[in-house]
């Protein structure tokens, strides 16, 4: 997927000094795995919200700096 680097979670490349990498994964329960992750030490970026397109989704980024969202199946 590529899109506009705008917004807390999504930046060029170049704007950061690095590459810009998020991973996209689609599990059962958005909301308990955001719990879970920020539990674990992730910041929670934007918490699980329902999407026009159906999808339920939450972006996180963990301790070591990655991206990442998820989305209800």
């Amino acid at each position: 997927m590529l899109g506009d680097a705008e917004g807390p979670a999504f930046a060029a490349p170049t704007s950061i000094g690095g590459t810009t990498v998020a991973l996209h994964v689609f599990v059962k329960d958005v909301d308990a795995l955001a719990r879970q992750a920020t539990t674990a030490g992730a910041e929670l970026l934007q918490p699980p919200t329902d999407q026009f397109h159906g999808d339920r989704t939450a972006i996180l980024r963990d301790p070591t700096d990655m991206y990442g969202s998820s989305s209800r199946t």
